[in-house]
């Protein structure tokens, strides 16, 4: 019996052992390529955008969630982030946040960062029920069986507050809603109140196993040097909601 549990352990650390060798870094995907600007920037704002993160698709559970990461470098201090994320999709929120920084690290570069985490990514995607999946990023509208899913954006500039509105390249207060429709029908699935310089439409990944959608939206806002984008996401289920 002893001997049996121990073959066991030594097959299961082989097997994680071989997990983790064969640990790949998904290819970079460019969420800007299909941006719609909103236009937010008013009166004598500046916008000099030069921050574009990094992204990578990880992979898909069956069950709405999605594993992804992002890469940025940072201004003032120096050095490199990466944030990998599982999200869920039917709730939007973030279950599981892994931050690795450069500077924990003798200010290791991206793909050192990935394989001194690799352990945990890989982990945490098990525990998610993660499959690698690499999948198509694609400008709106959405078309999937048979049907045409557009997007649009309700934006209001909140002008009573004037304390808000502390210099005009940090932007303005805005509210903005994203609205998917479905012919005459039509589904809030996002709502933020933010200071922001411009809001963008980016795009959507389709899952490969659900019929669902997540839908990226780039915040533009001041930073250090410039401008930086800063994306959400949220999830579309294409089946229910619609009114």
């Amino acid at each position: 019996m002893k001997i049996k549990i121990f073959l066991i352990g030594v097959m299961m650390f082989i097997a994680n052992y071989l997990n983790a060798s064969n640990f790949k870094i998904p290819s970079k995907i460019d969420l800007f390529q299909y941006a719609i600007s909103n236009a937010v920037t008013t009166g004598n704002a500046i916008s000099t955008l030069y921050g574009f993160p990094d992204f990578r698709i990880w992979g898909w559970s069956r069950d709405g969630k999605v594993a992804y990461s992002i890469e940025r470098l940072i201004d003032g201090r120096g050095g490199r982030v990466i944030d990998f994320v599982v999200f869920d999709m039917i709730t939007d929120k973030i279950i599981f946040e892994l931050k690795m920084d450069s500077f924990d690290y003798g200010d290791a570069d991206f793909k050192s960062l990935y394989k001194l985490s690799k352990n945990k990514i890989i982990n945490a995607m098990k525990k998610n029920k993660i499959v690698e999946k690499r999948t198509n990023f694609s400008a709106f509208p959405i078309k999937k069986n048979g049907k045409t899913y557009k997007c649009f954006r309700n934006m209001t500039i909140n002008t009573e507050n004037k304390e808000e509105d502390i210099m005009e390249f940090y932007g303005k207060k805005i509210k903005y809603d994203i609205i998917i429709t479905l012919g005459e029908k039509s589904k809030i699935i996002k709502t933020e109140d933010v200071i922001v310089l411009d809001v963008y439409v980016c795009g959507y990944f389709l899952s490969p196993f659900e019929n669902r959608a997540l839908v990226v939206i780039a915040e533009e806002k001041f930073v250090f040097e410039g401008t930086e984008l800063f994306y959400n996401f949220s999830g579309c289920n294409l089946n229910t909601g619609f009114k």
